[in-house]
């Protein structure tokens, strides 16, 4: 189980469809699957390989559980597990977009940074957090998470008046959120994180 997510547009703007999602190295017969967080389930995507033919033209393609082809928009900034049997590499495909802001509702949030390319924490803005380092970015590094606390303007943890990214001891912290990958949120309330745009 990995987290991804979901950075692209389709070219000349708009949700990209799951078919544009590729896979390599990905099991035939539906084994494998991408998992999207719907707010209270997941959606889930089943892999099936070109011998598995479900479209009939001898290409790869997510589906059902009843081996039909899913056409479903995947937005940028969405996150997602991947859940394989083997290594394998999931290639996303279309344009960055000039999304830069992804909105989320109270409870977990399964996201990621709408640009592709890796980014500081603390240039992470939110809007809707609580103050008191209660909401929390939760980042999966393999065997558990890294947990990144908010702090708002007026919990002051820079001394400069800003609101950071920190730790249970109320101290900034260094950190990257690496491209390709997804993470969760954890929000008290609902708003909006906003991502740098492209350099």
């Amino acid at each position: 189980m990995t987290i991804i997510g979901q950075q692209f547009v389709a070219v000349g703007g708009g949700a990209q469809d799951i078919q544009t999602i590729k896979g390599e190295g990905l099991s035939d017969g539906g084994v494998d699957a991408l998992l999207a967080w719907n707010g209270s389930s997941y959606d889930e995507y089943l892999y099936y390989s070109e011998s598995d033919d479900i479209n009939g033209d001898g290409t790869a393609a997510w589906g059902d559980l009843n081996w039909e082809a899913i056409q479903e928009p995947i937005a940028v900034g969405t996150g997602m597990w991947v859940n394989t049997q083997g290594a394998a590499t999931i290639t996303f495909s279309g344009e960055v977009g000039d999304v830069t802001s992804v909105a989320f509702s109270a409870g977990m949030n399964l996201i990621t940074q709408t640009l592709p390319q890796d980014i500081d924490i603390q240039d992470v803005v939110a809007e809707g957090l609580s103050d008191g380092g209660v909401d929390a970015i939760l980042v999966w590094n393999g065997s558990s998470y890294d947990e990144y606390l908010y702090y708002s303007e007026s919990d002051d943890i820079n001394g400069n008046g800003t609101a950071a990214w920190g730790d249970l001891n109320w101290e900034a912290v260094t950190a990257t959120l690496p491209a390709g990958y997804g993470f969760w949120l954890n929000a008290q309330g609902s708003g909006t994180l906003t991502f740098p745009t492209l350099n």
